[in-house]
């Protein structure tokens, strides 16, 4: 296998994060933070362990974005047919979400696990 420079410019560009990325990540933090704030002035911090358990849920809604969008028996179809073909922006965007998306998971299943030990 052979690599181009024109490979390796396209692997190191920067790409625009779509709008919409940015919007989830705050609304997926936006329940702990609310959490530790209720938390705090109420001195339970089991609401804000329980708060986790709604960013995890974004995050994987995030993360399986593809599947939303088409369903699993269209794209088992699209892929029988070879009728998936994506543009390079399309592929770094799916992998974009899907990072940011089990991020938002994996902190959100630290907040629901270690919620009542992170009381400051």
């Amino acid at each position: 296998m052979r690599v181009t420079l024109d490979w390796i410019t396209a692997s190191t560009r920067l790409y625009r994060v779509p709008g919409w990325l940015v919007v989830v990540i705050v609304l997926g933090l936006c329940p702990p933070l609310l959490g530790g704030w209720f938390a705090q002035s109420s001195g339970n911090w089991d609401l804000f362990e329980r708060s986790g358990s709604i960013t995890t849920a974004i995050g994987l809604v995030v993360a399986s974005r593809r599947y939303f969008q088409y369903g699993v028996r269209e794209l088992a179809k699209l892929r029988a047919d070879d009728e998936l073909k994506s543009e390079m922006t399309e592929l770094l965007e799916d992998v974009l979400t899907a990072k940011e998306g089990l991020a938002l998971s994996a902190f959100g299943t630290f907040v629901s696990g270690w919620g009542k030990y992170l009381g400051w």
